[in-house]
């Protein structure tokens, strides 16, 4: 099983790979919109979900709350996934797990702890357990093998 986790904090994407690894999970980053953009684009039948980070860097420099969009984006493709936020002047040093609709669905320890991915991902879990991930993600690459990518 293979995960998308945008997220452009270091010692987040660490406390990721820590919880993915631990059970099992392959992870692959992307550290700004654009790149999770590109991932989603042209990579999207070799994930099986994604979790997002709510505000990104976008081109410019600047970071701004896009998260949805590419959500938004991976719902379009079909990718299970929900949006993670975190930080002090927000809510606390606590986590926010979203849907795509942006609607919050379950709060979580500090995003820098492997516990906040655990969250998050038993949150993807239940909008959709692995099995239907699995289904879906076989369900996918055939699409793409038999029309190639749209």
């Amino acid at each position: 099983m293979r995960f998308l986790v945008v997220e452009d904090r270091l010692e987040n994407q660490k406390a990721a790979k820590n919880f993915f690894t631990s059970i099992g999970v392959e992870v692959e980053f992307a550290s700004t919109f654009e790149e999770g953009e590109q991932k989603l684009d042209n990579e999207v039948e070799s994930y099986h979900a994604a979790i997002i980070d709510l505000e990104l860097p976008v081109p410019g420099g600047c970071v701004e709350k896009v998260g949805f969009a590419l959500a938004e984006k991976a719902h379009t493709y079909g990718l299970p996934c929900v949006v993670l936020t975190a930080g002090p002047y927000h809510h606390g040093e606590t986590s926010l797990v979203f849907d795509e609709d942006e609607i919050e669905l379950k709060r979580g320890p500090a995003k820098d702890t492997p516990a906040a991915y655990q969250v998050a991902f038993d949150v993807l879990c239940d909008l959709c357990p692995l099995a239907n991930m699995e289904e879906i993600f076989v369900s996918r690459k055939r699409y793409e093998e038999a029309v190639g990518r749209q």
